[in-house]
């Protein structure tokens, strides 16, 4: 059985590790931009897709996690990530 879709992260490189929260419509662009291929949605139909992606947007929490990129930061960053996993989504 699937397991719900709770979170949805933007990863940025910046100097230093910050986390922040996407509005719904920043969350739409983030899951259009990395599930969109042109052959395939045209395959889907397009607009389906969009909407699917609408509906996962406003439904799910999305969050921008700002990090370096660099390994020396990766336990720091991982920490973070498993921290804000095991809260409870505040949609339920």
């Amino acid at each position: 059985m699937p397991l719900a879709l709770t979170r949805i992260y933007k990863i940025e490189e910046t100097m230093s590790v910050d986390e922040g929260r996407l509005s719904p419509q920043e969350a739409f662009r983030v899951l259009v931009g990395n599930t969109y291929w042109f052959g395939l949605v045209q395959v889907l139909d397009p607009e389906t897709h969009f909407a699917r992606c609408a509906a996962v947007a406003a439904q799910t929490e999305a969050f921008r996690l700002r990090r370096p990129r660099t390994l020396d930061l990766v336990n720091e960053v991982a920490q973070r990530i498993i921290k804000e996993c095991l809260k409870k989504p505040s949609n339920e």
